[in-house]
């Protein structure tokens, strides 16, 4: 805030400084003269002119220790803020981890589900593939047969033909 403009005699916060009594003139026996009267008075004035002096010192010191004092509780105020942001930085940095791990995890949980689903659609398929393997296998058994009975069919063939075309070889001679 702005500060109070002092002035003599004034104080900032009502507190009364402490009085000095200006220098004692001590009570002469007769009347003073004109010079005197004189010398007297300027000394009264220059006394009052020290305690307003005094007053307005004593009131921009005590000013000015409010004001050291409000600095070191700020000082103090900032060390507390500092430590503050700092605890709140680590405090980050653990969220931060902490939301990488989350984000870790829920990307886990998305894998096992989609892991989960593929897992049953391929046991669902399953049955299926070992019925086509077991038809498949049948199938080639008795392509197997067909083809061994077809190939011994066709070798006492080839062995007539043979026989027929040595005999045919021989008969007119």
């Amino acid at each position: 805030g702005r500060e109070r403009e002092m002035r003599p005699g004034h104080l900032a916060d009502k507190e009364s400084p402490p009085q000095i009594a200006g220098p004692a003139v001590p009570p002469s026996p007769t009347p003073p003269s004109g010079s005197e009267a004189h010398v007297v008075g300027e000394r009264k004035r220059e006394a009052a002119a020290m305690v307003r002096a005094i007053q307005t010192l004593t009131a921009q010191k005590a000013e000015l220790q409010r004001q050291l004092e409000r600095r070191h509780v700020a000082e103090d105020e900032l060390k507390n803020q500092r430590a503050e942001i700092e605890r709140l930085r680590a405090a980050r940095g653990d969220f931060k981890q902490d939301y990488a791990q989350l984000r870790s995890a829920s990307s886990l949980q998305v894998q096992v589900k989609e892991m989960s689903s593929t897992i049953a659609a391929l046991e669902s398929e399953r049955p299926k593939l070992l019925r086509r393997a077991a038809t498949a296998e049948q199938q080639l058994a008795s392509l197997q047969e067909s083809m061994t009975s077809t190939v011994q069919s066709y070798q006492k063939e080839i062995l007539q033909l043979r026989r027929s075309q040595a005999g045919a070889a021989q008969g007119p001679r």
